[in-house]
């Protein structure tokens, strides 16, 4: 399927806006959940502290010690914690306690209303109750749901003289619950307003970039069909001032330059057909040239065979001088033998008369004592 440039950008464009208002939306209503969340346990923290500071435990345990529900003074605790529990915005407030492991309510502003008793059991108790007490430690429960709404609860244990108590104080989260849907519904508008303002945009941006566009390729279209002289562009495209206004004053320019280009190619094609009756006459002076250069090759080879005769001629003549040199270099070799044998006779020979000068001196001493010896003796 071949998408156009309009249709390809308005899908880019719808999704940007998508994408962007979702993601930005969700932060915000993330964040706006969160602080909503963190207002009310902030809240509840708060009216703990305060219920600590204004009800002291002695107090609400004087309950157990008297006994008495609807004496003046229990009437007026429990008033005083309902006061208390419409000006803080809560609920419910409920002081219970553990005994054996089970929750009992001690103090409760339904006991004026009769519809709770001192000492009631807490039945289906949530563990973290327990957990609570035990930890010595503040803790939010689960969120629950009745017939009049949904609650968040925050646990406190109170210990005085050895007495603990568990503070429960319940607030309604239905409103802040219809609010967060409420925000959910307005982000939902918002994106879809965000959108479809987008997609409007996208259309008119698409239609400002792809109309000349395609009459630009049209246009190029033309040219490449061999009509130069068409339009290059109408002074509206030519005049936008972006990349596409440049791009059709560029298609105008080509188109002039193509046009003096053919111009200057039929010229050059009448020069080439002159040159080509030129190039003719010279091809015939060519051809004279090639036989007369033919028959002077005759000649040349010829002589290159004759040449060829004198060289195997003096080819072998050299082999006979090389046969002749060969004989010289033995008889060379048996003279230089003798004569070194020469050389070491005529040494030898040296030798001998030397020592034979040797025993003639030494005989000559013997004969010029020996004559010494007579003329003494003759004396």
């Amino acid at each position: 399927m071949k998408l156009s440039i309009r249709l390809r950008f308005f899908i880019f464009f719808i999704l940007v806006a998508f994408f962007a208002s979702v993601g930005t939306g969700s932060i915000v209503y993330v964040q706006y959940a969160n602080n909503i969340e963190k207002t009310i346990e902030e809240k509840m923290l708060q009216g703990a502290d305060y219920f600590k500071q204004a009800f002291p435990v002695h107090d609400i345990t004087r309950l157990k010690r008297e006994g008495e529900i609807q004496s003046p003074w229990t009437v007026k605790l429990l008033e005083d914690i309902q006061l208390f529990s419409d000006t803080m915005g809560f609920a419910y407030i409920y002081i219970m306690e553990e005994r054996n492991g089970l929750i009992y309510f001690i103090a409760d502003p339904g006991f004026l209303e009769e519809d709770m008793s001192y000492g009631d059991l807490y039945e289906d108790v949530d563990p973290v109750f327990l957990q609570a007490i035990r930890e010595q430690r503040q803790m939010f429960t689960e969120p629950y749901t009745d017939e009049w709404g949904t609650f968040l609860s925050i646990l406190t244990p109170i210990t005085e003289n050895g007495e603990t108590i568990l503070l429960s104080i319940d607030m309604d989260i239905s409103k802040v619950q219809r609010l967060e849907r409420a925000a959910m519904l307005s982000l939902v508008l918002g994106v879809l307003l965000f959108v479809g303002l987008s997609a409007l945009l996208s259309f008119f941006i698409g239609n400002s970039l792809t109309k000349p566009i395609i009459y630009l390729s049209g246009l190029a279209d033309t040219i490449a069909g061999g009509v130069l002289n068409a339009n290059s562009g109408n002074d509206k495209v030519q005049k936008r001032g972006d990349e596409l206004g440049e791009l059709a004053v560029s298609l105008a320019r080509m188109v002039e330059v193509i046009t003096d280009l053919v111009g200057t190619v039929k010229k050059a094609s009448s020069n080439v057909a002159g040159s080509g009756q030129r190039l003719e006459n010279m091809s015939s002076q060519l051809s004279d040239s090639a036989n007369k250069q033919a028959s002077v090759a005759e000649e040349v080879s010829s002589s290159m065979e004759e040449m060829s005769a004198n060289i195997q001629q003096n080819a072998q003549n050299a082999k006979q001088t090389e046969g002749i040199a060969a004989k010289v270099s033995q008889d060379s070799e048996v003279s230089s033998n003798a004569v070194m044998r020469s050389i070491e006779a005529v040494k030898e020979i040296s030798e001998k008369i030397g020592i034979v000068e040797d025993i003639a001196r030494q005989t000559n001493m013997l004969a010029l004592n020996a004559a010494i010896e007579a003329a003494r003796a003759g004396d």
